[in-house]
């Protein structure tokens, strides 16, 4: 749970799950790094968190990143900033 205060509005209180959690703490470990490789185990051992429940959490999110990607890369491409998308590799989870 976590709460926040706003000075105008008076703070409010925010609940996420366990698999939200997990999310997060998956998100800010990636955040930290941006430019390596991390193998899931090594957040999985590190988080305390399953490898079961990172791979779960994992895949969507990079589908969605994919996703992301391509849409961004097109829409440069239309406006003749960059070349057309390719499409992404499939996602390594180690």
């Amino acid at each position: 749970m976590i709460s926040v205060t706003n000075s105008d509005k008076g703070s409010f209180t925010m609940k996420f799950s366990t698999r939200d959690r997990y999310a997060l703490r998956l998100m800010v470990e990636l955040a930290n790094r941006p430019n390596d490789l991390i193998p899931l185990k090594d957040i999985s051992d590190k988080q305390r968190i399953s490898l079961k429940d990172l791979v779960q959490i994992a895949t969507p999110l990079a589908k969605a990143a994919c996703a992301v990607r391509r849409a961004a890369t097109g829409l440069r491409a239309r406006q003749g900033r960059s070349p057309p998308a390719r499409s992404c590799a499939p996602s390594r989870v180690s």
